[in-house]
């Protein structure tokens, strides 16, 4: 029996995202029983650009919802997070229900918080797609310190989600190494970040 799929992405701006266009669109219009949730941020912050990010293009089997909070909050503080989550996981419930999902495939660790939370709710599977390490990644753009607050605030979260979640996908065998540093019962399974769809 097929399950019907949802692939989540928060915070991340799914427009002229060549990422977004190469790796997760052809899995949309390819897979059977997949859906798209993109909770995208409605404000770009970025040295580029500051301003409102237009909907330039429909994506095949996908929903689009606007956050208020700008791009510059996926890697945000400790305080500002869980009002994210809050908001995200409104949408994000609502559309689990609609489409009857039964497997949530979370890509990036703010996703994968809402998929958690969302899932247990419904009882929903969790993959958690594992594309970095967030906490250190936001101590190399200079978001915050090494081992303040939100360092380890996103360290603990990100602890949880790996011990909480059903399935953990690594886009390289170092990070299912990391994974299984943090979490020694995952068994984390490595998937290159481009691959034939149709595999």
């Amino acid at each position: 029996m097929n399950r019907n799929i949802l692939y989540l992405t928060v915070m991340e701006n799914t427009f002229g995202n060549n990422i977004h266009k190469n790796q997760i669109y052809p899995i949309l219009a390819s897979v059977p029983n997949i859906h798209g949730l993109f909770i995208n941020p409605i404000i770009e912050v970025s040295r580029k650009r500051i301003g409102i990010i237009e909907n330039r293009n429909k994506i095949k089997n996908a929903t689009l919802i606007y956050s208020p909070f700008p791009t510059y909050f996926f890697f945000s503080q400790w305080f500002i997070l869980p009002w994210i989550i809050i908001w995200s996981c409104v949408p994000l419930i609502l559309i689990c229900i609609k489409k009857r999902i039964k497997i949530i495939h979370a890509r990036n660790l703010i996703s994968g918080i809402c998929a958690i939370i969302v899932g247990k709710i419904i009882g929903a599977s969790v993959v958690v797609d594992v594309r970095g390490i967030h906490s250190d990644e936001g101590v190399l753009i200079g978001r915050w310190k090494h081992k303040d607050i939100s360092y380890r605030f996103h360290k603990l979260l990100e602890t949880w989600i790996l011990n909480s979640a059903s399935e953990i996908i690594c886009i390289s065998p170092n990070l299912c190494r990391y994974v299984s540093l943090l979490a020694p019962n995952a068994r984390p399974k490595f998937i290159p970040a481009m691959v034939d769809p149709n595999r």
